[in-house]
């Protein structure tokens, strides 16, 4: 292991992973893990979905999202979610999410990567 002070954010990752991977016997090792554990094609429809906002509203990067209430339109998208199962909202909701990240950024607010201990809990 590195130096703390010499590593990478890949050498962190892969350190971490390794420590991680003997603690919980995972049998995947972590490049193969980067390369399925994502959701290409969610990314790609809500990408898509800001592309034809830009024609709509203007460029993301040129938009002031103080005057929204992007938190809230979320948990909006994600009420039709659940009243009509139409998968089009989730997109939304993750798109409102992913813009209110990117405000936040620029409002000074920052990402601070915490265990709390709280995950998502099984159904059945």
């Amino acid at each position: 292991m590195k130096n703390i002070n010499e590593w990478t954010g890949r050498d962190f990752l892969n350190d971490l992973w390794g420590i991680k991977a003997k603690e919980v016997k995972l049998h995947k090792p972590y490049p193969e893990l980067v390369k399925t554990e994502r959701v290409d094609e969610f990314d790609q429809l809500a990408n898509n979905r800001l592309v034809m906002g830009a024609f709509r509203y203007g460029s993301i990067l040129e938009q002031n999202f103080d005057t929204y209430d992007l938190v809230t339109e979320c948990k909006n998208r994600l009420a039709r979610f659940e009243k009509d199962g139409n998968l089009e909202h989730l997109i939304d909701a993750g798109n409102m999410l992913r813009l209110r990240f990117m405000w936040g950024r620029k409002k000074g607010e920052r990402f601070e990567a915490i265990d709390d201990g709280e995950h998502s809990k099984k159904i059945k």
